[in-house]
């Protein structure tokens, strides 16, 4: 529970994220988050980016934004209100 890890071969450029069940919708944003942040380094690291420059944010905002659809039903507490009481 509240878990997460990234792996990523730079020689092979691919990455696999996994986050674990999570004990409530912040926690699972809290793991998301921190393995988003994982890819997100190696993405930069394999294509040279700066770390400390807008590249790597700009890439951290389109990367979330690319998986709002897989993520969002485990976040949004007005979409899970029925789910979470039955």
């Amino acid at each position: 529970m509240d878990s997460g890890f990234t792996y990523s071969n730079k020689d092979m450029r691919r990455s696999v994220v996994v986050v674990g069940l999570a004990t409530s919708q912040a926690q699972f944003l809290n793991s998301f988050e921190h393995e988003l942040r994982h890819l997100c380094d190696d993405i930069a690291v394999a294509s040279g980016m700066p770390m400390q420059g807008e590249e790597v944010a700009y890439l951290t905002g389109d990367v979330n934004s690319l998986l709002w659809a897989d993520v969002h039903d485990f976040v949004c507490c007005k979409c899970n209100c029925l789910k979470l009481q039955s």
